[in-house]
């Protein structure tokens, strides 16, 4: 039997080593880092049943990115040919955390919906249940009962402060239930590469759907970009209209006033050829009233010299 043993970080791995089968090649000093940083592969015996189990790396390992360790979790897979019986997925009884959802996530995107069928969740630390039942544990939290039942509801509990054996038997033994299940067979490479096909594929997907995205944005901007500068030129033509219509205004308005300038100017000059013509006239009435005078003056002076002569003749005679 090939089992594929998955430690989400230190929590609970010193524990439940000491029921590793080929634990002495697992042996390691506790550190301020997650213990196994490579893939490694031992085997053994318990009871009659052979197993061979390959140990992979906490999949948040302090000393390595996400995408490190993905790579290194891939290369588990060449140890085991042609492929694992099992995958054992170690959860530590507490809350479930987002680290933890995400961790799930990683296996799932990793190693496909086929990985499903040859799960089993394995949650240490079993001693801190106290008086609650592992199933209500589960129940508390939406995520981790839809991975239970994507595991097909397989699960084993380790109790740590217990080195009893048959925690192991049992584990073992609910293992040999789920093969018998899966009718003896095992995760192959071709289903790891169809899941990285299908995780290709939608990043494929996801960059197609992200330009596509980037593109509509880019249209919408353009089309914002265009309304607004359709808004600018209409507001600048009314500007200008308003601005154009401004200044013909001021044009009649001043060509008015050119016209009555010019009408109050011929109206001034007419009024001073008037008044030139009537002191013309005053003079010309002047000079004829100083005329007539005269002509009086001549006829009275004619008239008194020929009284004068009239009266003279008179005395003569």
């Amino acid at each position: 039997m090939e089992v594929h043993s998955g430690w989400k970080n230190r929590s609970g791995e010193e524990c439940d080593r000491k029921h590793h089968p080929g634990r002495e090649a697992f042996e390691s000093e506790l550190s301020s880092s997650s213990m196994t940083s490579e893939c490694q592969k031992a085997r053994g015996c318990i009871g009659d049943q052979r197993i061979a189990v390959i140990d992979t790396p906490g999949l948040f390992d302090t000393n390595f990115t996400e995408e490190e360790i993905i790579k290194r979790i891939k290369g588990c897979i060449s140890l085991s040919s042609p492929g694992p019986h099992a995958f054992v997925i170690c959860l530590q009884i507490g809350r479930f955390t987002k680290e933890e959802k995400d961790t799930v996530q990683l296996i799932q995107d990793t190693f496909g919906e086929e990985a499903a069928k040859y799960t089993i969740v394995l949650f240490t630390h079993g001693d801190k249940l106290k008086k609650h039942t592992i199933e209500s544990f589960i129940k508390t939290n939406k995520d981790l009962s839809e991975f239970v039942q994507m595991c097909h509801n397989r699960y084993h509990v380790f109790n740590n402060e217990t080195e009893d054996e048959t925690q192991v038997v049992e584990l073992l033994s609910k293992m040999r239930q789920m093969i018998d299940r899966n009718g003896g067979s095992f995760y192959t490479h071709e289903m790891f590469k169809s899941a990285e096909e299908a995780i290709e594929k939608k990043k494929q997907q996801l960059l197609k759907e992200s330009e596509e995205k980037r593109k509509k944005e880019q249209e919408q901007l353009q089309a914002e970009h265009a309304k607004e500068l359709a808004r600018y030129k209409e507001n600048e033509r009314k500007i200008r209209e308003q601005y154009e219509a401004q200044i013909r205004e001021q044009q009649r308005r001043d060509a008015l006033e050119n016209q009555r300038r010019r009408e109050l100017e011929q109206q001034l000059a007419q009024y001073a050829r008037n008044q030139q013509m009537y002191q013309e006239q005053q003079r010309i009435l002047n000079e004829q009233a100083a005329a007539q005078r005269r002509d009086e003056e001549r006829r009275r002076e004619e008239r008194a010299a020929l009284e004068g002569n009239r009266r003279s003749n008179w005395k003569n005679s």
